[in-house]
């Protein structure tokens, strides 16, 4: 980026590289990678050129004086470093741009920034969908059997039929919770000795199945029973699954 100010012409390089053809017109500035200090050169209006180096956090290091460049032959004499106090010292004409070297340098350093990235959002784990919901024998004789999606959708087939509705997003977050505890080798068991009434209520994923009061999956229980309520019950009584 190449500024002028009446007689003061700055080129501040190192942050960008979209043209690499060199400005004639202006002199190049540099800037050290491992101590992350700019180098202005300038060409001021008595010829003569100066180097000022600029530190990251503002002071100027030190500056040149003595190169004179010749109008027309582009020759320029020897140039000596001169130690230079902190930054109020510095020639006037450079003062302006040392915030704007000091900028440079914030924004470039020795390493360029990394780009910013979307934020993190946290992905809950899918359980093996569809889950089974099953509910077998009681004084009722029950045999209801739910497949539930992973969109929410609940196919129910029971003594009355098929019952259809859609379990709402919390519930089915605790059933996906919950499901995740069972693998496909899992199957409940029964007591040896059970009476005529015995009801069993089954929850499961995949090919795994277990009783829902298995402490694996218990959390699930009261979905998994206001479930079985809703598609038993009237419609106009459902409570998740409408």
């Amino acid at each position: 980026m190449a500024v002028a100010a009446g007689g003061l012409t700055v080129l501040l390089a190192g942050c960008t590289a979209d043209d690499p053809t060199p400005i004639p017109t202006a002199l190049s500035s540099t800037i050290s990678p491992a101590a992350s200090r700019l180098t202005i050169q300038y060409l001021a209006d008595d010829g003569f050129v100066g180097l000022a180096f600029v530190e990251q956090g503002g002071a100027v290091l030190g500056k040149t004086k003595g190169g004179h460049l010749t109008t027309g032959h582009g020759r320029m004499g020897s140039m000596s470093r001169t130690s230079l106090p902190p930054l109020l010292t510095a020639p006037r004409a450079v003062l302006p741009w040392v915030a704007l070297a000091v900028g440079v340098l914030t924004a470039c350093g020795s390493n360029d920034p990394q780009l910013p990235t979307a934020p993190s959002t946290t992905t809950t784990k899918q359980a093996s969908f569809p889950l089974t919901v099953s509910r077998l024998g009681g004084v009722a004789g029950f045999t209801d059997n739910l497949s539930i999606q992973d969109d929410g959708g609940v196919l129910a087939t029971t003594k009355k039929g098929q019952v259809t509705c859609t379990i709402d997003k919390a519930s089915l977050a605790v059933l996906n919770d919950a499901a995740l505890q069972v693998h496909d080798t899992d199957q409940p068991t029964a007591p040896a000795s059970r009476p005529a009434d015995y009801m069993i209520v089954m929850f499961g994923a995949g090919t795994g199945l277990l009783s829902v009061h298995d402490p694996r999956v218990v959390k699930a229980e009261p979905v998994v029973n206001q479930l079985l309520a809703d598609i038993t019950g009237p419609a106009a009584g459902r409570k998740i699954c409408t």
